[in-house]
């Protein structure tokens, strides 16, 4: 059966807004009463791509509520019906005329009905109010758009979806849910309002659609659904030939639903890509430690571009990336931009209120901290490992006894800070990406205004290149071989994705990087590594008590504080044994007669 007029303007229409290309003939289709919209439609897609469809279906929509309602067409009108059922609510005697809504489609539609409901004269405020939330809680429900989120939480949370796609929590901050119900006519502050909240809460419970909501970023198999704004998502796959295709859809295609909370800033496919390091921002002053020539800014780069991709690619858990350097290396610059570049705002201090970055970890996909140099609060590194590790966070719900408010906590933290203090407990250092930074030369110094507005300029750029980068990429993490030096295996598979020949020996000078971090801050380790020549001599073997191995170093000049009696410096020494490993020297340790004693040798495979 051929299309009729109606059906092939529809779903020209659909394609268009969609992002997809028009029909192969345009010119040769027959869209009857619509030609004239279709043309418009056609012509804002040649001149301005999807934007300009977009901006011109706008403007249409507000001047032609048919073509709206043709859009909306393929299927009954949610409220098919209705009528007769407001008429027994209002309690209307047969003298007045019924408020017809059986034809409403938006929200809009029920605009003059809700007046008339909420102004009839001698009703029944409970009935008005009971009309009112039965016309827009059918309309949304059988529209599919109340829904009941049972993804992460099994007591499940209402939604819903506006006539834009947007999918608003039905709790909790409610000026979006408050705009969108605003559409029907109802002022927020008539009582009306406050019931049909209750009513549709219930509702989604016993109604609503059931849906698993994702957020920011999810990955379905090999295809990666990216957020572009409340709106819009993009899909990301692999054409025939192998080369990365992306796609804009509207949320809640192919059954991927965004909460529009918890969704990345609107942006737009760009047709040239841009890989981060073409920015400014992107490009701190990495350098090479004297004492690891193998974690070679080249090195760094490569694991920064990894760990990009990983964020928006949805792979978790992420390590850390952690900006360590003095002054003027660009380190709080590459940190302002990376959550420029996702979030479209930039970093935070560490509050001394943990529940504050609980708040932003849970809501976030970055968690973005600037200059954590002065004394951390104790609990922070604590903070950080639960974070990267993945953990909800488990709270009491306001105003209730036994009632939990159960939220993921998404963040992957990035910070940037002078000493790496934040980060050297041995349990964190070995969950961070540490990016070592060295100080500009004048010639190479920016304005940070001109530097981030490079960023924005190019946004949309970087993230298509990110996405294309991704579609790529997952696909071969599946070849990576097992057992890479990496506590993040899906991070680590993800290296080698990007540099098969090289991810090995990069992410083996990450783990020694991360050791590095640990020994400056811890005195022993640090004298150790830095005295291991003197104190082992040319036989590569010191054998000893642990109070007798602080002597010794003392002897070869490292003037170490006190660090507690024998067994407190044993403590310390069996806890660092894996980061004195990574740096080549293997300690073991025996029991006699009610003493530890430790032997300290050189194994060849460190730095």
């Amino acid at each position: 059966m051929s299309k009729n007029q109606d059906e092939r303007a529809r779903d020209t229409i659909k394609e268009l807004l969609a992002g997809n290309p028009p029909p192969p003939d345009p010119a040769g289709v027959d869209y009857g009463p619509w030609t004239e919209a279709l043309d418009i439609l056609l012509e804002a897609h040649r001149d301005g791509g999807h934007t300009g469809v977009r901006q011109a279906w706008q403007i249409l929509a507000r001047t032609d509520p048919d073509l709206v309602k043709l859009y909306a067409s393929d299927g009954p009108p949610p409220l098919e019906g209705a009528t007769a059922m407001v008429r027994r609510l209002l309690a209307v005697d047969s003298d007045t005329p019924a408020p017809n809504i059986d034809d409403a489609r938006r929200l809009a539609d029920l605009a003059g009905f809700v007046r008339q409901a909420l102004t009839l004269p001698k009703l029944n405020s409970r009935n008005r109010k009971e009309a009112v939330a039965y016309a827009i809680r059918e309309l949304l429900v059988n529209s599919k758009r109340l829904l009941l989120d049972i993804g992460e939480d099994l007591q499940g949370q209402p939604y819903l979806a506006g006539d834009d796609h947007a999918i608003w929590p039905l709790a909790g901050e409610l000026v979006p849910v408050r705009v969108m119900l605003a559409e029907s006519g109802l002022n927020i502050s008539e009582p009306a309002f406050t019931w049909l909240l209750g009513d549709l809460e219930k509702a989604a419970f016993l109604q609503g659609r059931r849906v698993c909501l994702v957020h920011f970023a999810t990955r379905r198999k090999q295809t990666l659904y990216v957020s572009a704004g409340p709106r819009r998502m993009i899909k990301a796959t692999l054409d025939e030939q192998g080369q990365p295709a992306l796609r804009a859809l509207h949320n809640g295609a192919n059954k991927i639903y965004f909460a529009g909370d918890s969704v990345l800033p609107a942006w737009e496919p760009a047709p040239e890509p841009r890989p981060p390091s073409d920015l400014t921002a992107f490009n701190p002053a990495l350098t090479t430690p004297p004492n690891l020539p193998a974690y070679t800014p080249a090195v760094q780069r490569l694991l920064l571009d990894a760990w990009l991709v990983a964020i928006i690619a949805d792979i978790r858990p992420a390590p850390i990336l952690a900006a360590i350097g003095q002054m003027d290396g660009g380190k709080t610059t590459l940190i302002k931009a990376i959550c420029k570049l996702m979030l479209d705002t930039i970093p935070t201090s560490v509050s001394e209120d943990a529940r504050d970055l609980w708040t932003l970890a849970v809501g976030l996909p970055l968690l973005g901290l600037d200059n954590v140099d002065s004394e951390p609060p104790p609990w922070l590194p604590d903070f950080l490992a639960a974070l990267v590790t993945g953990v909800n966070y488990d709270r009491r719900k306001l105003y209730s006894n036994a009632v939990i408010d159960r939220r993921r906590a998404r963040a992957v933290p990035l910070l940037s800070t002078r000493s790496g203090s934040c980060v050297a407990r041995l349990d964190v250092a070995q969950r961070t990406l540490p990016l070592l930074t060295g100080e500009f030369q004048n010639s190479r110094r920016q304005s940070d205004k001109k530097i981030l507005a490079e960023v924005e300029q190019h946004r949309s750029a970087v993230l298509t290149w990110l996405v294309r980068q991704a579609a790529t990429l997952l696909p071969q993490m599946r070849q990576a071989p097992a057992g890479l030096p990496s506590r993040f295996t899906d991070f680590a598979a993800l290296v080698w994705a990007f540099d098969p020949d090289q991810a090995e020996s990069a992410l083996m000078a990450l783990q020694q990087a991360q050791a590095l971090v640990v020994g400056e801050e811890d005195r022993l380790l640090a004298a150790i590594i830095e005295y291991a020549d003197e104190l082992l001599g040319e036989m590569n073997y010191w054998h000893g008590r642990a109070k007798d191995l602080v002597a010794a170093l003392d002897r070869c000049g490292a003037e170490l504080p006190y660090l507690g009696g024998g067994k407190a410096i044993a403590f310390k020494l069996r806890e660092g044994r894996g980061t004195l490993a990574l740096v080549g020297l293997s300690l073991t340790s025996e029991h006699k007669s009610n003493t530890s004693y430790f032997t300290l040798r050189k194994n060849g495979k460190g730095i």
